[in-house]
């Protein structure tokens, strides 16, 4: 929410430069009017994350992987950038609503950040879980970086804090020119699965 509320402060600030670039005849590009309709866009989409993480008919991994390669395309094809999507579909496999939130968000900033700052053209999303963990791997083919001589940036820090608050880990194995791959490992704790009845 607070993400959110301070996107919806700088929409305001940015019409209010909008406004008055226009009335003073500035022949500036409308920057501004770009920036606002992006981070509208941001503001949407954290309002539907929020609203699907929380909802309890949302919990089946079919509606968790559904969603993720949704964003996937819609974030790879746009830049031309080859995906290869692998992911089981059980809808009897249902996810905690907090391991959900956080892989999805996790998910999401990895594809994000290969799709707009690596420079690759290939990115492979392997998901995988099992009665009581949720493992996720990104990687792409872009030019990658030294983990250890730069800082995390690009919402590197964001991820790990929201893999360590569910009790889960976040590895970044990435070399100069040789991608990056992102390891993700949740804890299920609250999951269950639907066993049919022996007869």
């Amino acid at each position: 929410m607070t993400i959110s509320a301070q996107n919806l402060t700088k929409i305001s600030i940015l019409s209010e430069v909008a406004r008055q670039q226009q009335a003073n005849g500035n022949g500036e590009k409308d920057s501004p009017l770009v920036s606002i309709a992006r981070i509208s866009r941001e503001s949407v989409a954290a309002m539907s994350d929020i609203v699907w993480a929380i909802n309890p008919h949302r919990d089946s991994l079919n509606d968790v992987v559904r969603r993720m390669r949704l964003h996937a395309e819609e974030t790879c094809l746009p830049n031309e950038i080859q995906l290869d999507f692998q992911a089981p579909e059980d809808a009897k496999l249902k996810l905690g609503i907090e391991v959900r939130r956080c892989l999805y968000l996790i998910f999401k900033e990895g594809i994000n950040n290969a799709a707009r700052h690596s420079g690759c053209w290939r990115i492979e999303v392997i998901l995988a879980l099992d009665r009581d963990f949720v493992r996720l791997d990104i990687r792409d083919n872009g030019l990658g970086f030294n983990p250890d001589a730069e800082s995390e940036g690009n919402g590197v820090a964001s991820m790990r804090r929201r893999a360590e608050a569910v009790g889960g880990t976040l590895e970044i194995v990435s070399s100069s020119g040789h991608g990056t791959s992102v390891h993700v490992r949740l804890p299920n704790l609250k999951s269950h699965v639907f066993l049919p009845t022996r007869k």
